[in-house]
């Protein structure tokens, strides 16, 4: 799997995190595979499994996620699934969807998936449900647009969790592009909204974690 170019933490830490918190998953290791191949970008297996203990911990059922790629993170989230579970997810291609699918069925999840294709946001604005977890990794120029949009859709006590919240230490840059404005943008909202008790974790390259209050 190739190395993840941040410079928000030591390689060196990032190694040593992975040795000492490391989860043998055959399947994982082919989702690598699949990922450096077709030069997909994922989160990695620190957020990953961090994802994962957020899911069992919480005992999350319903999950949206916003930016699904072929399904890497949604397969983090439903190995915490004990029964029941079904991880919504949104992505504009097709290959991906096929991908997801594919992956999920070689796991015995394909029960967990609900896969739609098409636009994130739109999709999920049209959604009757609520949600336990929705997780944020659309184009971050859109970042701000789903605050409001994620809290009406997520159930009392539920989480909005988004990556690349630190967006390769461009935050306390000035850097006028659009991905990093709307991150910044985002960031800032946040901070200032009561709805929600956020935390920034410097994991990889920032996850925020939010926690709707009820």
């Amino acid at each position: 799997m190739k190395k993840f170019n941040s410079n928000l933490t030591s390689p060196l830490i990032e190694d040593y995190i992975l040795e000492k918190t490391f989860v043998e998953d055959k399947l994982v290791d082919e989702m690598h595979v699949y990922a450096d191949s077709n030069e997909v970008p994922i989160i990695g297996p620190l957020v990953g499994k961090y994802l994962f203990q957020i899911a069992h911990i919480t005992k999350a059922e319903n999950i949206f996620e916003m930016g699904s790629g072929f399904g890497y993170s949604a397969y983090w989230f439903a190995k915490a699934f004990s029964g029941n579970g079904k991880v919504v997810c949104t992505d504009f291609s097709i290959e991906h969807k096929e991908a997801a699918e594919n992956f999920f069925r070689k796991a015995g999840f394909e029960n967990y998936l609900d896969f739609k294709s098409g636009n994130s946001l739109e999709i999920l604005k049209e959604s009757n449900e609520k949600y336990d977890i929705i997780f944020i990794d659309i184009d971050k120029e859109q970042y701000p647009d789903v605050i409001d949009l994620t809290y009406d859709k997520l159930n009392s006590n539920g989480l909005m969790i988004a990556d690349n919240t630190l967006w390769y230490g461009r935050v306390i840059e000035e850097d006028a592009l659009p991905s990093t404005k709307g991150i910044m943008e985002f960031n800032d909202m946040l901070s200032s909204d009561t709805r929600f008790i956020t935390t920034i974790i410097p994991l990889r390259d920032g996850i925020t974690l939010s926690y709707k209050k009820d």
